[in-house]
Protein backbone atom coordinates (compact mmCIF):
# COMPACT_ATOMS: atom_id res chain seq x y z
CA UNK A 1 0.00 0.00 0.00
CA UNK A 2 1.28 3.17 -0.80
CA UNK A 3 2.45 5.51 1.71
CA UNK A 4 1.32 8.63 0.58
CA UNK A 5 -2.65 10.56 0.96
CA UNK A 6 -3.52 9.86 -2.76
CA UNK A 7 -3.06 6.08 -3.10
CA UNK A 8 -5.42 6.69 -6.77
CA UNK A 9 -2.04 8.40 -7.86
CA UNK A 10 -0.07 4.72 -7.63
CA UNK A 11 -2.64 3.55 -10.52
CA UNK A 12 -0.74 6.18 -12.88
CA UNK A 13 -2.85 9.41 -12.92
CA UNK A 14 -4.67 10.91 -10.23
CA UNK A 15 -8.25 9.40 -10.03
CA UNK A 16 -10.71 11.11 -12.03
CA UNK A 17 -14.01 12.34 -11.18
CA UNK A 18 -16.68 12.76 -13.72
CA UNK A 19 -19.13 15.80 -13.25
CA UNK A 20 -19.98 19.22 -14.54
CA UNK A 21 -20.42 20.40 -11.20
CA UNK A 22 -18.52 23.20 -10.16
CA UNK A 23 -14.55 22.11 -9.41
CA UNK A 24 -14.53 24.37 -5.86
CA UNK A 25 -17.64 21.94 -4.25
CA UNK A 26 -15.50 18.70 -4.51
CA UNK A 27 -12.75 18.23 -1.92
CA UNK A 28 -10.58 15.25 -0.70
CA UNK A 29 -11.41 14.41 2.83
CA UNK A 30 -8.21 13.02 4.90
CA UNK A 31 -9.24 10.22 6.82
CA UNK A 32 -5.62 10.13 8.69
CA UNK A 33 -5.49 13.27 10.29
CA UNK A 34 -4.41 14.67 13.82
CA UNK A 35 -6.61 16.71 15.57
CA UNK A 36 -4.82 20.00 14.81
CA UNK A 37 -4.50 19.70 11.40
CA UNK A 38 -7.83 18.71 11.55
CA UNK A 39 -9.33 21.79 13.29
CA UNK A 40 -7.04 24.22 10.57
CA UNK A 41 -8.41 22.01 7.63
CA UNK A 42 -12.16 21.65 8.51
CA UNK A 43 -11.52 25.95 9.81
CA UNK A 44 -10.56 26.69 6.26
CA UNK A 45 -12.74 24.55 4.69
CA UNK A 46 -15.66 25.70 6.45
CA UNK A 47 -15.43 29.52 5.41
CA UNK A 48 -14.22 29.00 1.54
CA UNK A 49 -17.60 26.68 1.52
CA UNK A 50 -19.21 29.87 3.37
CA UNK A 51 -17.71 32.19 0.82
CA UNK A 52 -19.14 30.27 -1.87
CA UNK A 53 -22.62 29.99 -0.94
CA UNK A 54 -22.83 33.33 0.20
CA UNK A 55 -23.74 32.93 3.91
CA UNK A 56 -22.66 34.06 6.95
CA UNK A 57 -20.44 31.26 8.98
CA UNK A 58 -22.24 30.66 12.42
CA UNK A 59 -21.10 28.52 15.23
CA UNK A 60 -24.07 26.22 14.52
CA UNK A 61 -22.62 25.59 11.39
CA UNK A 62 -18.99 24.55 13.10
CA UNK A 63 -20.64 22.65 15.38
CA UNK A 64 -23.07 20.86 12.78
CA UNK A 65 -19.74 20.39 10.25
CA UNK A 66 -17.36 19.34 12.69
CA UNK A 67 -19.31 16.85 14.35
CA UNK A 68 -20.28 15.49 10.54
CA UNK A 69 -17.01 15.19 9.93
CA UNK A 70 -15.61 13.27 12.73
CA UNK A 71 -17.94 11.22 12.86
CA UNK A 72 -17.61 10.34 8.90
CA UNK A 73 -13.90 10.06 9.31
CA UNK A 74 -13.97 7.52 12.05
CA UNK A 75 -16.66 5.63 10.30
CA UNK A 76 -14.94 5.24 7.09
CA UNK A 77 -11.36 4.82 8.26
CA UNK A 78 -12.12 2.29 11.26
CA UNK A 79 -15.58 0.61 10.41
CA UNK A 80 -15.33 0.55 6.40
CA UNK A 81 -11.35 0.80 5.81
CA UNK A 82 -11.84 3.39 3.01
CA UNK A 83 -8.35 3.97 1.57
CA UNK A 84 -9.78 7.38 0.30
CA UNK A 85 -12.90 10.28 0.61
CA UNK A 86 -14.35 12.86 -1.27
CA UNK A 87 -16.62 15.14 -0.64
CA UNK A 88 -19.01 17.02 -2.39
CA UNK A 89 -20.87 20.26 -1.69
CA UNK A 90 -23.71 21.20 -3.99
CA UNK A 91 -25.75 22.53 -1.24
CA UNK A 92 -25.81 25.29 1.56
CA UNK A 93 -23.75 24.59 4.83
CA UNK A 94 -27.25 23.48 6.21
CA UNK A 95 -26.92 20.27 4.28
CA UNK A 96 -24.86 17.01 4.93
CA UNK A 97 -22.68 17.31 2.20
CA UNK A 98 -22.00 14.02 0.03
CA UNK A 99 -19.23 11.76 0.55
CA UNK A 100 -17.87 8.99 -1.25
CA UNK A 101 -15.31 6.58 -0.61
CA UNK A 102 -13.09 4.23 -2.13
CA UNK A 103 -11.30 0.96 -0.48
CA UNK A 104 -8.35 -0.84 -2.62
CA UNK A 105 -9.36 -4.33 -3.05
CA UNK A 106 -6.86 -7.12 -2.51
CA UNK A 107 -7.17 -9.73 -4.96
Amino acid sequence: MSEGTWWSTDLGAPLHIDTDANPDLWGYLHLQIDKKTFKEWLDLHLTALATIHGIELTRKHRRYHKSFYEQTIVTLRDKVQANEAFIYHPVPLTYMPLVMHATRLHP
